[in-house]
């Protein structure tokens, strides 16, 4: 078991602590440690990793929210974060962040209808 405490790591064996042979203060104190414990710092592999996965997540709802304003644009329907939504399936949180390219897309869409 690992444990990263203010930047200090303390490795203790799970056969100490599963044999019960550590004398009951120390098993308390075990207890608080795993409780007030900090999050073991991620490897540099796995901040790419994740990085990588949230690139990949962000193309796939700009591409969604492309194809539902094409869509909207075909049908000649109003463009707004409302539609996009219904059309391209995303949260309204999602839409919400391409309100510029949306907004974009209603005005052209006026432009051609005038």
């Amino acid at each position: 078991m690992r444990f990263y405490i203010h930047s200090f790591k303390i490795d203790i064996s799970n056969k100490l602590i599963d044999n019960n042979t550590l004398p009951v203060e120390l098993i308390n104190a075990i207890k608080v440690i795993r409780k007030h414990s900090t999050k073991v710092p991620s490897t540099q592999k796995q901040k790419d990793a994740a990085k990588d996965a949230t690139q990949s997540r962000q193309q796939i709802a700009q591409n969604k929210i492309e194809n539902a304003v094409n869509i909207l644009r075909m049908e000649d329907e109003l463009i707004n974060n409302s539609s996009v939504q219904s059309v391209s399936g995303c949260s309204i949180n999602t839409v919400k962040k391409y309100g510029e390219f949306i907004e974009a897309q209603e005005k052209l869409r006026l432009e051609c209808c005038k």
